[in-house]
């Protein structure tokens, strides 16, 4: 359930990034950061409800 949360962050950025046009690398910058927010934000929601 965690990794389809944090793929749902990353991928849901990527679309928004190409929805504004971005180059490739952009693209897969924005994939990298969502993956990585997801990550800080599944981090979180399990220190929050432990």
């Amino acid at each position: 359930m965690g990794i389809a949360f944090v793929l749902l962050v990353g991928l849901s950025c990527g679309l928004i990034a190409i929805h504004g046009e971005a180059s490739l690398a952009g693209i897969g910058t924005a994939i990298g950061v969502g993956l990585v927010a997801g990550s800080g934000l599944l981090w979180y929601l399990h220190w929050i409800l432990a």
